[in-house]
């Protein structure tokens, strides 16, 4: 039996390396595989009689309905072909015929037809995960030689000058956009290109949708966050946002407020941050850009989650927070006192974690958050408030410069600290004294609880003799007072002490006992 657990469990261990090795797979669809009817060949569109293209044009697009399986390359080759020429045509018809193209009803079969063939069956497999992470060997799409024509197909419809969204608003739905969404998250990077160009072009020309396409990416969004979902299309979606940002009026809603601080900021909790960093980012400079009042809510909301243990997560968070301090450091203000109040909303716990990164164990995060000082922004911001930063900064640099395990971070950490000196000698070299009398005085206050310890330790023993001899105390100042008086009275202490010890007593030398007499005497006689 251990022996076939041991074969078990080196078999999942053995499989999980195959399938993070393994060849990239060619479908991430399913299909269905009945055998139907061979595709005619149609005349090209632009051979057709005027009167009769939109017929024509009706029919090729029935024809394109047609799904075919790709993942044996010998079946089907001539409709695969006759469907693909027909593809082609349509395109170039939408592209080169600017009037009398588009109508209702060419509308609804061109959108039918997309939505036959887009929205399929997803079929990741079993190692979705291993392959979110993986860029170097994506799973493509082996249909995407017809794939590919009908995205292009829909987005010159929508693109066309004819293009009514009144009327293809009742084809284009939510539902639609809804679909768009899931497929979004394909494994193929060419498919979700398309996907993003398509959803923006909707997003611009159907006003009534826009809300419902931001309440849709806010939910895939939190349900990534917080729900662990496996999404392929959030960066995607952040390049969409970015643009739809960059469009809001001002002042900024409520609505598109509450959207960066529930939304988008909590997208830096996922694991795999580092895959849409740079557009989360320009989403956020974005919101800087527009409202730079929202500078403290962002930084203390992203100082809220920052990383503890994720050190490449943490070294991607000191990249952001370079570029949004840069940004606020930029940008044009009517007023210079406003840029300052801003900053000051921040400084402190900004640069507290700062420090703390800069004395990080980690040499990657370590390196990082000290190479920000070369930073000219950083740094001013820093000179003009220097009086109030240096004791936050600078006694965590001293002490991390002579403990610190690695001799290039600590020789940063010299250099920082000569950076500091030159911006305010006098203030540096007063944090500087301090932390050296704290020092000094940390071993003494550490001497001084040990003593009260022992100190107390000896009154507790003291209390203890005092509670246990407390008969012989008083014995002995009654026998202050008899041998004043020239009676002696230490001779009744130690009887009535022997007469309570026993047996043992009895024992005892000559002289005791005549001092015991004398003892008994000299009480009898008080």
């Amino acid at each position: 039996m251990r022996r076939s657990g041991a074969k078990r469990e080196t078999a999942d261990i053995d499989g999980l390396q195959k399938r993070s090795k393994k060849v990239k797979k060619q479908s991430s669809s399913s299909y269905n595989r009945e055998k139907k009817e061979d595709l005619v060949p149609l005349k090209p569109l632009m051979q057709e009689d005027e009167s009769r293209r939109e017929e024509a044009l009706i029919q090729k697009v029935q024809q394109c309905k047609r799904v075919f399986d790709f993942s044996d390359a010998t079946l089907d080759v001539r409709n695969k072909e006759i469907k693909r020429s027909a593809l082609y045509d349509i395109v170039d018809y939408l592209v080169t015929q600017k009037t009398r193209v588009v109508t209702e009803r060419t509308i609804r079969e061109i959108v039918d037809c997309a939505k036959i063939n887009m929205f399929r069956d997803m079929n990741p497999g079993q190692d979705s995960e291993l392959d979110f992470m993986d860029d170097d060997e994506p799973i493509l799409e082996e249909s995407w030689p017809h794939l590919s024509c009908v995205y292009d197909m829909l987005l010159k419809l929508i693109e066309h000058p004819e293009f009514e969204p009144k009327v293809a608003k009742r084809y284009i739905d939510q539902a639609f956009i809804q679909e768009l969404l899931r497929v979004l998250n394909s494994t193929d990077a060419r498919e979700r290109e398309m996907i993003k160009t398509i959803l923006h072009r909707i997003y611009g020309r159907f006003l009534g949708h826009r809300a419902f396409i931001r309440k849709a990416i806010a939910h895939t969004f939190l349900a990534f966050t917080f729900e662990t979902l496996i999404y392929r299309g959030i960066s995607e979606l952040l390049e969409i946002l970015s643009s739809i940002i960059n469009g809001f009026a001002l002042p900024l809603k409520q609505e598109h407020v509450d959207f960066l601080k529930r939304v988008l900021i909590p997208l830096h909790r996922s694991f795999y941050l580092n895959l849409y960093l740079d557009n989360l980012t320009t989403c956020i400079e974005q919101y800087i850009e527009k409202d730079p009042e929202l500078t403290p809510d962002i930084v203390n909301g992203l100082l809220h989650i920052w990383p503890k243990i994720n050190s490449q997560k943490e070294v991607a968070m000191l990249s952001e927070m370079e570029e949004l301090i840069e940004k606020l450091g930029t940008r044009d203000f009517e007023n210079e006192t406003q840029r300052q109040e801003i900053f000051k909303k921040i400084m402190k716990p900004l640069y507290k974690r700062m420090i703390q990164c800069c004395c990080s164990t980690n040499f990657q995060v370590a390196e990082k958050a000290l190479i920000m000082w070369n930073n000219e922004v950083f740094l001013s911001f820093f000179e003009q408030n220097n009086v109030e930063l240096m004791p936050i900064v600078v006694p965590p640099l001293y002490h991390t410069s002579k403990n610190h395990w690695n001799p290039q971070i600590a020789k940063l950490i010299t250099q920082v600290m000569k950076a500091l000196l030159d911006i305010n000698q006098a203030k540096y070299e007063e944090v500087i004294e301090q932390t050296k009398e704290a020092e000094k005085k940390k071993p003494v206050s550490g001497g001084h609880d040990r003593g009260g310890a022992h100190r107390g330790a000896g009154l507790s023993g003291l209390e203890h003799k005092g509670r246990s001899g407390g008969g012989g105390a008083k014995a002995s100042t009654s026998s202050q007072h008899h041998s004043a008086s020239g009676q002696p009275n230490a001779g009744s202490q130690s009887g009535e002490r022997r007469s309570t010890s026993g047996n043992r007593d009895r024992a005892s030398s000559s002289s005791q006992r005549n001092a015991s007499k004398s003892g008994s005497h000299s009480k009898k006689t008080a």
